[in-house]
């Protein structure tokens, strides 16, 4: 590790394969780390992962909630022009 937020190579690979108890197993080894202190850089590394399609680890946006936001929004409109038109 080069820098305190970059993890090892290894442990990247395994969670980009999906492998995140594996991921926290190796940093534990390799950086002499408690298991909370472990699990809380991987969290925080898969956190700040971006989304791609080959990925196997959860998107987490809030796609739906921009989507639903944006149609109460169109129906507003709508309702105010209907009202005031």
């Amino acid at each position: 590790m080069n820098t305190p937020g970059e993890l090892p190579e290894n442990v990247v690979a395994e969670i980009r394969a999906g492998r995140k108890i594996e991921a926290i197993k190796l940093l534990r080894e390799q950086c002499s780390m408690d298991l909370r202190d472990a699990k809380d850089a991987v969290d925080a590394y898969i956190a700040g992962l971006p989304a791609s399609p080959g990925d196997r680890l959860p998107r987490n946006d809030m796609g739906t909630g921009r989507l639903v936001f944006a149609a109460l929004v169109v129906v507003a409109v709508y309702m105010a022009y209907r009202i005031f038109a």
